[in-house]
């Protein structure tokens, strides 16, 4: 994008607006994660799979 208006127009277009066959829900657009939430979402889930703190359950 060539400038923050532009950008925010494009996620606006394009979040939760579209869902392809196969997926189970619509296509997330958002602004890139900084290296700190990267961080964080990794520590999160390495702990999830440790049973450090409980998962959510899909409703089927």
């Amino acid at each position: 994008m060539g400038t923050h208006e532009e950008a925010l127009a494009a996620i606006e277009a394009l979040d939760s607006k579209y869902c392809w066959e196969g997926m189970e829900g619509p296509m997330v657009v958002k602004w890139m994660d900084t290296a700190l939430q990267r961080r964080r979402r990794e520590q999160h889930l390495a702990a999830m799979r440790q049973g450090l703190v409980p998962t959510m359950a899909m409703a089927l």
